[in-house]
Formats: C-alpha cells, sequence, structure tokens
C-alpha cells in the first residue's frame, strides 16, 4: 500500500498521516470523521489512499443545500399571482424538486456517490441541464437590454457585434455543459477511469467557462442598468420630479449595486473552485463538496433576485402613491415607472 499525494495537499492531504508499515509499504492514517471516498475518485483505490472526505461535512453541506433551495422556492412561489408567472416559474420549480430528491437521496443512502451511483448521478446530470439552460435565459433578458441600448446610441457596427459573438460563445459553452454532464451517469455506467476523467474535466471546462463568463457579463450589464438610472435622474426637469426620482434613487441604485457584487460573488466563486478541478487532482477530487455549494449558490442567487423583486414592487408602488397625491406632476410619475422598470 502507499500513500497519495495530490497538489498542492501534502500526502495523505491534511486530513491525515502517512505511517509506513513492515516492508516497503505505508499507509494513510486518517484523522477522525476522514477516510478515503470512492466518489469522483479515479486516481486512489484499496492500495492508495487520501483523507479527503468527511461524512459529516457531506452531511451539513447537503442539507444547507436543501434549506436553502425549500426556503427559496416556498419565497419564490408566494410571489406568483398569475398563470403566465407560474408558467414562468415552472422550470425552477422542476430543478428545485430534482435537487430536493438529490438533497434527500444522498441524506437518507451513504452509496449515493456521484460517478458511483447511477441514480444520483443521473439526478445531477437533470439538475446541471435545467439550471444551464435557466441560467441562458436569464443572460438573454439582460442581452436585450443591452442590445435596445446599443441600438438606440447607434453602436451597432463594434458594440453589437461583440454581443452576438458572445451569445453564440455562450449557447455554444451552455450545450457543451448540457452534452459533457452527462459523463458524470456515464462514468457510473462505464468502467473506464479514464474515459470517465477526460469527459469529466471537459465538463469542468466548459462550467467554469460558463460561470466565469456570467460574472463578467452580468457586472457589466448591471453596471449599464446602474448608469442608466442615474441619467434618468439627472434627466428630471421640474423640481418634483428631481425629489421623486432622488428618493427612488436613495434606495434603488444602492440595491443594484449590492445585487452586482452577490452575482460577482456567486459566479466568480463558481468559476475559482471549477477551474481549480482543471489544474489539480486535489481539487478534483474536493468537487464533491462543491456539488451541494454549487447548489446553495443557486438557490442563494434566486432568492436575491426574488428579494429584489419583492421590495422594487413595494418601492414603486409607494413612489407612484407620493406622485398621484402631489400636483402637477404627471411627467415625473412617467419617469419613475420607467425608472422601476429598469
Amino acid at each position: 500500500m502507499s500513500c497519495a499525494e495530490f497538489w498542492p495537499a501534502p500526502a495523505c492531504s491534511w486530513r491525515g498521516k502517512c505511517e509506513p508499515l513492515p516492508g516497503d509499504s505505508e499507509i494513510c492514517v486518517c484523522d477522525k470523521g476522514w477516510e478515503n471516498t470512492k466518489e469522483l475518485n479515479f486516481f486512489t483505490n484499496k492500495e492508495v489512499s487520501i483523507c479527503i472526505y468527511s461524512p459529516d461535512l457531506s452531511t451539513v453541506l447537503y442539507s444547507a443545500a436543501l434549506g436553502l433551495t425549500v426556503f427559496g422556492l416556498v419565497v419564490g412561489l408566494s410571489t406568483v399571482n398569475s398563470r403566465k408567472k407560474l408558467r414562468n416559474y415552472l422550470a425552477w420549480t422542476c430543478y428545485c424538486v430534482l435537487v430536493v430528491s438529490l438533497c434527500v437521496y444522498r441524506l437518507v443512502d451513504d452509496n449515493a456517490l456521484l460517478g458511483v451511483d447511477v441514480v444520483f448521478s443521473l439526478l445531477w446530470t437533470l439538475i446541471v441541464k435545467i439550471f444551464a439552460w435557466l441560467s441562458y435565459k436569464y443572460y438573454m433578458s439582460k442581452l436585450a437590454y443591452v442590445k435596445f441600448k446599443a441600438r438606440r446610441l447607434k453602436l451597432e457596427m463594434y458594440y453589437l457585434g461583440k454581443l452576438e459573438r458572445g451569445s453564440i460563445f455562450t449557447w455554444k459553452a451552455i450545450l457543451g455543459v448540457m452534452l459533457f454532464s452527462n459523463s458524470f451517469w456515464i462514468a457510473a455506467v462505464l468502467d473506464n477511469e479514464n474515459l470517465s476523467l477526460i469527459l469529466i474535466r471537459v465538463f469542468i471546462f466548459f462550467q467554469a467557462s460558463i460561470w466565469l463568463f456570467f460574472a463578467i457579463f452580468l457586472f457589466l450589464s448591471f453596471s449599464e442598468i446602474e448608469t442608466d438610472c442615474k441619467t434618468i435622474i439627472s434627466g428630471a426637469v421640474t423640481q418634483e420630479e428631481k425629489q421623486s426620482m432622488e428618493t427612488l434613487a436613495q434606495v434603488t441604485v444602492p440595491k443594484l449595486k449590492r445585487l452586482k457584487i452577490r452575482f460577482i460573488v456567486i459566479y466568480g466563486t463558481g468559476a475559482i473552485v471549477w477551474g481549480l478541478g482543471l489544474i489539480s487532482d486535489f481539487w478534483f477530487q474536493c468537487l464533491i463538496y462543491f456539488v451541494p455549494i454549487s447548489i446553495s449558490l443557486a438557490a442563494i442567487g434566486n432568492l436575491l433576485m426574488v428579494l429584489n423583486r419583492l421590495t422594487q414592487a413595494n418601492e414603486t408602488t409607494a413612489s407612484s402613491t407620493n406622485l398621484s397625491t402631489s400636483e402637477n406632476r404627471p411627467s415625473g410619475n412617467s419617469q419613475s415607472k420607467t425608472f422601476s422598470s429598469i
């Protein structure tokens, strides 16, 4: 037997130590609560081990992912007040149902391991596919706004060309994620570790690219919206309009900044963690923890959008009420609605 060493971790990782055995053999003696695992493990076996897996930590992460997903779904469905909104929320509801199934299955069955158990791996594959599609739809909704602005500013030759190329890249990356996400259940079915490792690493490449691209694009698109909000405020003509716009801006513009920063943190973290799996075998195995973490990040991102819509609706209603009770402010009311719709 021998102790595995994967950069940047020492032999047996930081949660164990390598002890010599009679002869030329050695073995990893893991700290309490840590052990070797078969999950996404294409590097060690019964003869080679590493202390990388904590059942307790895995339970905590999947429980957190389950709780955040259920809470976000309940909050989101509470805002649905029409059939149209319910249809728009149907895909996310299906995603949440799959996530709940995945987390519950993992929590009740210790053998539900990614790349080992076919059902668990298939559930994760479906979750990745739906989330990729939902992310693309959200990207296209922001892209539509930026394209509209580019056309109004007559930037078709330069800016729109870059946006179109970005759309093509995103669509190809989404297709790559959807296609190579099948590598997880394929790894559970096939007894070919080298092929499974290659397929999963291709998936990781597309996944890291998508998270990085979304982090950059959402930062730029939210910056454009924030700039336009400030432009609307500065364009107010009457003193009443300026007062109403400034009052609305005191809440809305800082909120846009916070939302932009939070999305950058969420997608930036995802890009870094997935990307580390490409350059290090140790971090590749640590992706067993990022599966529930990525689910939690998605739930937090959706919850932020839902809360943002709720607060925006309340502020828009309050602003419109205040304007309607004032005299000679029809123009300000119109601009307030435009501002809020952005």
